[in-house]
């Protein structure tokens, strides 16, 4: 396929999501006008979190940011004045990001199923979607185990062995040595491991210790994922390998037992990520930071698309291609815990 084709396709897809996006968008502006009947999907996320007696246009809203821009603090706010128990929350936050998750899987399908029906890109990028899209299975499967391991568990329970003192965890923390290490044998600003109870203490564990089973789902899916990309070619911008690399050091990464070697095998990952230039980049796994006191690492998972038609703007190239260094936009979300917490 010559490469202007592909660019061409790549436009069909840009304003596929974009209108996808437009659409969702619009579930605001139904709210705004009082086109209340318009909001049925929202009705039925109120019916699953049992709220659908006495819906006020206040927890439409906290409704629709939860699923459209992917944050649950508003839903938090309103569950508080329905006066639910935190256990009732954490109960429901999960409800909600089951719904979100669900909703937004089927919109990366959508996108697919666009793809692979107008017969656009080539086999190798068809398969970058398709494999995208299955890793996301797995991490988002995972994120509910995650969530309740670190954030609703040992950050609580750390919270209530120091009576809610903040300080004494930090303290806590670095005494006993439970924070990752990183480059020259310094403290890490993140950590690529979590806490478990080791009698009345704690141990710092690699996630494929910690989280065993929904770890080893992802490193099934990007194997299987690196299986269906070998078998292809790359003949527009022959980045085939690059592609390859990538997935198999996220695979040495989410494999690694060694906690003094994660921020190592994470880096690597991030030198391997740099390497691919395709308009079509995979993003790069574990960057939010949702916990409060180690900053273990998040799960996130998207595929990333650049806008031809930005590309080609004489006036504004150079701009957009600073902002795509720093981090390219976000087109087709495949976000865990943005679909939890953001």
């Amino acid at each position: 396929m010559p490469q202007t084709t592909f660019i061409e396709d790549t436009q069909k897809i840009y304003d596929f999501i974009s209108n996808e996006k437009a659409h969702t968008n619009e579930l605001f502006k139904h709210l705004e006008n009082e086109n209340i009947n318009k909001l049925t999907i929202i009705d039925e996320f109120a019916t699953l979190l049992g709220l659908r007696d006495n819906l006020t246009n206040e927890k439409r809203l906290a409704l629709i940011t939860r699923l459209v821009s992917l944050r649950d603090d508003s839903l938090v706010q309103i569950l508080k004045k329905d006066n639910k128990s935190s256990e009732e929350i954490i109960q429901l936050q999960e409800k909600a990001y089951g719904f979100a998750k669900e909703f937004w899987q089927n919109k990366h399908k959508k996108t697919i199923d666009f793809i692979k029906k107008n017969n656009l890109l080539t086999p190798f990028y068809q398969e970058i979607f398709q494999g995208v899209y299955n890793v996301g299975l797995e991490m988002s499967a995972w994120q509910t185990t995650w969530t309740a391991h670190i954030i609703n568990g040992v950050n609580k329970d750390l919270m209530e062995k120091f009576d809610n003192k903040e300080e004494e965890v930090f303290k806590y923390l670095e005494n006993n040595n439970l924070l990752d290490i990183g480059h020259n044998e310094q403290t890490a600003d993140r950590c690529y491991s979590a806490l478990v109870r080791d009698g009345d203490n704690y141990k710092s564990k690699s996630y494929m210790h910690a989280f065993k089973k929904e770890t080893t789902a992802v490193v099934d899916a990007l194997e299987q994922f690196v299986d269906s990309l070998v078998n292809l070619e790359d003949h527009v911008y022959n980045q085939k390998w690059e592609y390859v690399l990538y997935l198999q050091t996220l695979i040495k990464a989410f494999s690694e037992t060694h906690t003094h070697l994660l921020v190592q095998r994470w880096a690597d990952v991030d030198r391997a990520w740099m390497k691919i230039t395709t308009p079509i980049q995979i993003g790069h796994p574990l960057e939010y930071y949702e916990d409060h006191f180690r900053k273990a690492v998040a799960l996130e998972w998207d595929i990333r698309l650049t806008s031809p038609t930005l590309q080609n703007n004489t006036n504004r190239v150079e701009k957009i291609k600073k902002m795509f260094n720093k981090k390219p936009v976000v087109l087709d979300p495949w976000d865990p815990m943005g679909a939890l917490a953001k």
